[in-house]
């Protein structure tokens, strides 16, 4: 008889195959003397295997007579992964940036035989990803199958500017007695995702007059985080009084001879 070519058959879901019936492809056994060659298989049809195997085929005629072959029988796993993804929340650091790798974003990806790797498209975020981005998870099954899905990486910046506060000021007051709140808006700031504003309270050019006064300065980045340090100014009266000086004086002598 002509032995049939080696089979293949899918993994199920629990990534297993069953044994076909490999009987039915032997279409020409014969025999010299039996007109009914019996043919038969080592293992039984829809027995499940998890792995390649070789079944023996054999052909047997009455007088007890028989000739074997050998089929391989191969489990191929052909079916593609089931991709899971899940929607995630991240905030940049102080450098203005996040890494994620691809199992943040999966959300139990399975296969019926088993998982090789995950990865993503992207896995850095910087200070230019700020909102929502779309991401691609691709699952690799042990057999090279892939499936994909999309999952949404929100970045947030909620680190807070770094504010240089300035030194203490003292102002001398002037003719009024007052002095004016100097400005403070080149005051040094750092911040993650580009420069913070800076703003003062008191406004500067306001009016103070003598005695100390505490000013606050806020650095606001584009997230709205904020920093805020305070200042004291201090006005001093640094200038001596003035007046008019009475013009000489002349007093007569008594008896005595004194004015």
């Amino acid at each position: 008889f002509t032995c049939p070519a080696n089979v293949e058959v899918s993994a199920n879901a629990n990534c297993m195959g069953a044994l076909p019936n490999l009987v039915a492809l032997v279409q020409d056994a014969d025999d010299n003397c039996d007109a009914n060659v019996a043919v038969s298989q080592s293992m039984a049809v829809g027995t499940l295997i998890n792995s390649d195997v070789l079944v023996t085929i054999t052909a047997t005629d009455d007088a007890g007579n028989s000739t074997t072959c050998d089929v391989l029988v191969k489990v191929i796993d052909d079916t593609d992964p089931v991709a899971l993804c899940k929607d995630i929340t991240v905030q940049l650091d102080i450098t203005g940036s996040v890494f994620i790798g691809a199992g943040d974003v999966n959300n139990g990806s399975t296969d019926n035989c088993g998982l090789s790797s995950l990865s993503i498209d992207q896995t850095n975020f910087t200070c230019a990803d700020l909102g929502a981005n779309t991401v691609i998870l691709t699952v690799t099954d042990d057999a090279g199958n892939t499936a994909t899905c999309e999952a949404t990486v929100t970045v947030e910046d909620n680190v807070d500017p770094i504010l240089d506060c300035p030194a203490p000021v003292t102002l001398s007051a002037d003719a009024d007695c007052e002095a004016q709140v100097p400005d403070f808006s080149g005051a040094l700031s750092a911040n993650n995702c580009n420069n913070a504003t800076i703003t003062q309270s008191p406004l500067a050019g306001s009016t103070l007059g003598l005695g100390a006064t505490t000013v606050t300065i806020t650095a606001t980045d584009g997230a709205g985080n904020t920093a805020t340090c305070t200042v004291v100014v201090t006005v001093e009266d640094t200038t001596a009084p003035t007046f008019t000086c009475p013009a000489n004086v002349e007093v007569s002598a008594n008896a005595n001879c004194m004015g």
